[in-house]
Formats: C-alpha cells, sequence, structure tokens
C-alpha cells in the first residue's frame, strides 16, 4: 500500500487509531480519536495517554499485561475533555523496531452507548428477578396460611433439596429445584382446612384428598410458562422408584431427577418437623428411614448425596 492510500484510511477510518510510548507520550493519532476524547489535534498531540484514564492504576496493570503478551484486547474508561466519562473498547499490540524501542499501537471505540444499553437489560432483568421472586414467594405463602402447622416446610425443604443438587454437581438444576420447592404443596390451597390441621390419624377418604396435592399443584403451575418443568417435578415429588408413589405410581429413571431431589428433602423435613397430628420425630428419625429405604424408595446417589450432607452438619434452621 502507497504512503498517501495509507495515509488516506489512517485519517478517514471510522475508529480512533494511535501510536504511543510505554510511557504514555503521543506519537500518533487519527482524526476520530481526536472526536471520541473531545480534544483538538493540537491539544491532543501535548496530551499523555495516562491523562486520558479514569482509573491510572489500571492502564499500569494493563502496560504490564500488554508487554508481557503483545496483544490486548480491553474495556476500559476514559475521561473526555469536557469531563465526561466514555466506556472505551481498545485492542492494542506491542511494536519493536528493529533499533529496539517499544511502541503500542491500537485502535479505540467509543462503546459508552453500548455499555448503557447493558446496564439499562441488567437492571431490567433484576427487576424482572425481583417480581418473580415475589410471587413465587406469594404463592408459596399462600399455603401456609392455611396450613400454619407446616409454615415454612416449603422453604426448609428448597434449602435442604439445593444443598443435595449441589452435592450431586447439577449447578444447571438448581433454578428448578428452588421453584418447585417453594411451589411444591401449592396443591394444599384445594385441601379442606381441617383436614391439614386435623390433630389425628386421617380416614381413607380425608387421605385421598390430600394425595390429590401434586395434582392440583399440577393443574395450577402448568398454565404458568416456566422456562423449567415446574408443575412436572410437583406432580411427581411424592412418586417412587419403586412405583409404590402417587399419583401416577412412576418409577426408577421415569420420574425426574429434581422430583426425586424433592422427594427425599420432602420426607427429611416431614419427619423431622412438628405435624397437628405427632411431635416432631428428629433428624435421626428421619435418618433411619432414608438408610433403611435407600435404592428402594429413594434414588441410590440422591440418598448418598443428603449423607454427606447431613454429616456436613447440615441444618434446617435459618
Amino acid at each position: 500500500m502507497s504512503e498517501r492510500k495509507y495515509r488516506s484510511l489512517f485519517e478517514n477510518v471510522p475508529v480512533g487509531l494511535y501510536t504511543t510510548t510505554p510511557d504514555g507520550k503521543i506519537v500518533n493519532f487519527n482524526p476520530q480519536s481526536s472526536k471520541i476524547l473531545g480534544y483538538s489535534e493540537e491539544e491532543l498531540k501535548n496530551k499523555n495517554a495516562i491523562d486520558l484514564y479514569l482509573d491510572r492504576e489500571e492502564r499500569e496493570i494493563w502496560l504490564k499485561k500488554i508487554l508481557e503478551k503483545g496483544a490486548l484486547e480491553r474495556e476500559t474508561r476514559f475521561v473526555r475533555k469536557d469531563g465526561r466519562i466514555v466506556w472505551i473498547k481498545d485492542t492494542a499490540r506491542v511494536k519493536r523496531t528493529s533499533d529496539g524501542e517499544i511502541y503500542i499501537e491500537g485502535s479505540i471505540q467509543d462503546i459508552t452507548e453500548l455499555k448503557t444499553l447493558e446496564k439499562s437489560l441488567r437492571d431490567s432483568l433484576e427487576k424482572m428477578k425481583k417480581l418473580f421472586d415475589s410471587t413465587v414467594f406469594a404463592l408459596s405463602t399462600t399455603v401456609e396460611v392455611r396450613d400454619p402447622y407446616t409454615a415454612g416446610h416449603q422453604r426448609r425443604v428448597t434449602k435442604l433439596a439445593i444443598k443435595i443438587a449441589k452435592e450431586l454437581g447439577l449447578n444447571e438444576s438448581i433454578e428448578l429445584i428452588r421453584i418447585a420447592g417453594l411451589l411444591h404443596d401449592i396443591g394444599k390451597i384445594a385441601i379442606p382446612s381441617d383436614i391439614l390441621t386435623k390433630p389425628t390419624k386421617l380416614t381413607q377418604i380425608e387421605y385421598a384428598l390430600v394425595k390429590e396435592d401434586p395434582v392440583v399443584g399440577y393443574e395450577i403451575l402448568r398454565k404458568v410458562e416456566f422456562p423449567w418443568p415446574v408443575a412436572r417435578v410437583v406432580l411427581q415429588h411424592h412418586e417412587r422408584i419403586d412405583g409404590s408413589g402417587y399419583p401416577n405410581g412412576l418409577k426408577g429413571n421415569e420420574i425426574l431427577l429434581e422430583a426425586r431431589i424433592l422427594a427425599v428433602a420432602n420426607m427429611v423435613e416431614a419427619i423431622s418437623s412438628h405435624r397437628p397430628y405427632r411431635p416432631a420425630l428428629g433428624t435421626n428419625v428421619a435418618l433411619e428411614e432414608i438408610q433403611r429405604n435407600n435404592g428402594i424408595l429413594y434414588d441410590f446417589d440422591i440418598v448418598e448425596a443428603y449423607l454427606k450432607v447431613f454429616h456436613f452438619g447440615f441444618s434446617f434452621a435459618d
């Protein structure tokens, strides 16, 4: 490329181009650099690149890295002449001349609008998440209003289920388990309060009504467009791997993994806590039940994960 064509390209390219020394002296720059930084070309000639940084220490860290690696791309903040802070995308490389001199050549782009948009999107997503969580919490507490004896049950089950999932390395399932755990008893809103709080043994008819809990919960939640199969997990959390559970008598892997985790957490919490018809039986009784039916009613790997969580000192207390 001829010198004339190179100069034309250098001056008209829509990104800022520059050359500096390691100590920040500006050796060369194009008109777009002046425009981005708000200085005239004459003013920019007399500036040191270090003075343009909002955080000068950041520049020192960057300089060390680029001299080690030879090339670097980053996002940083500069201060324009008018005092406005701009986000800059800087792509630079180290150039060494034949006589041993070192220069840094690079290009800069003003990405302030993009960063502002990213922040706006993050803020919107955070607001939506808070609204979503508030809605889930409101639905969760609906059951507790009607059944004060099991207040906090869903939250405690969720806490244990998440611990088990983490022990199994199922980080991708955490959010599904959190939502399904907090809502797994939502179907109880269809069960008469006098049955939920009955201090004596349920009749067969009453127990049949209680067993409709997961089906009602499924019917409520399947109409909500969750990004996870929350309704199906709620439907299956009383299933058992030998097919003895309800409502559909599913076996083994027919039951969603997250539902199998909730089944263990739900059973442990139910035995450990107070119920209208009996006092709390404690974690030792729950542990005996789990171990006795490991691989029979409850998934072997999930039980083993629970046992590890238990031995590490898990507590339902907040």
